[in-house]
This record gives C-alpha cells, sequence and structure tokens, in this order.
C-alpha cells in the first residue's frame, strides 16, 4: 500500500468535528496544524479560509498524504514538459468545505503576487496543488516552491498563464 494514500484518511479526519455517537452537540473539535518546512526550515503551513464551513492550515504531512498522484504537464513560464507529485486541488480544498455560494479562489504568493481564479476552474479536472517535483524532491521557494497551483495540459484555465501561482502562501474562497 501506498504510505502517502494510507496517511489521506488522516488528513480528512484532522479537519472533520468529532461527535459522540447518539450526541447532537460536537464533543470535541479537533485541529491539526502540521507545519510545511520551506528553505531554510522555515514555516510556511498553507491557509485556506473564507466562504468555507472550516478555516484550515495545511502542513506537509498532510499535502503530501493528499498529493498521491504523479502529473506531467508544459510549463508555460520553465517552456517544458515537467512532472509533479500532486495533489487534486478540488481535494484539498474539500478539507475546508466550500459553501454552495461561493464563486472565486482568492490566491496569495509568498512574495505577494494574487490572481482571483474562478471556482469552477480551480475546481475542475486537471488542477492540481504541487507539492513535490517528479522525484519527490521538496519544490524550492527559488524555483516557485513550495507550492504551486499547476494545470495538466487539457485542463480548464491550463491557458490562462496568471492562474499559474507559483509559491502559494495563502487561499480564500469567495
Amino acid at each position: 500500500m501506498n504510505p502517502r494514500r494510507a496517511l489521506a484518511p488522516l488528513a480528512v479526519l484532522a479537519v472533520l468535528p468529532f461527535t459522540a455517537c447518539g450526541a447532537d452537540e460536537p464533543v470535541q473539535r479537533v485541529s491539526l496544524t502540521l507545519p510545511l518546512v520551506a528553505d531554510g526550515g522555515a514555516e510556511a503551513p498553507l491557509r485556506v479560509s473564507g466562504n468555507v464551513q472550516r478555516g484550515v492550515r495545511l502542513g506537509d504531512a498532510t499535502l503530501l498524504a493528499l498529493a498521491d498522484e504523479e502529473i506531467e504537464l508544459y510549463e508555460p513560464f520553465e517552456k517544458r514538459r515537467m512532472r509533479f507529485r500532486a495533489a487534486p486541488l478540488r481535494d484539498v480544498l474539500g478539507l475546508a468545505g466550500i459553501e454552495p455560494e461561493a464563486r472565486t479562489l482568492h490566491a496569495v504568493a509568498l512574495n505577494d503576487y494574487v490572481v482571483d481564479i474562478p471556482l469552477d476552474v480551480a475546481l475542475a479536472d486537471g488542477v492540481y496543488l504541487a507539492v513535490r517535483d517528479g522525484a519527490g524532491a521538496p519544490l524550492p521557494v527559488s524555483s516557485g516552491g513550495p507550492l504551486r497551483i499547476v494545470f495538466t495540459d487539457d485542463a480548464k484555465g491550463a491557458d490562462v498563464e496568471n492562474y499559474w501561482i507559483w509559491s502559494l502562501a495563502t487561499v480564500r474562497v469567495k
């Protein structure tokens, strides 16, 4: 069994309320913050907030558990094909529970670059959160890491270069 896939249920459980059998009220809210280690050992968790059921901070262990796919795509800024270990962006956002009236994903990079991605694009097939390179090594900040939103060649929004945000730090659902 893939060890990353085995950890995926824990990532989901980390943000769900715990209720005792037959209880009407949550007995305890489980909250998990796992640090994502960026260049130089600095803590840089991904924060998901906004028009969601619960704001979450996702660290390296959680993101790696979700990133159980190896994808290959044409990277428009590098102008070459690249491989990544990645999680479908809809799975990452699903941990926060997107509210039905939400329409936009407001993404902010470590360097304060900002882009608004229509939610129907962000949740489409082929849209991923890249967590590692194809060999499993962390993506350094100097090369657009530690996290990126990427698109497979035929994904909705792949042709909009502004949507390809590097060094992702936070996402706010609007």
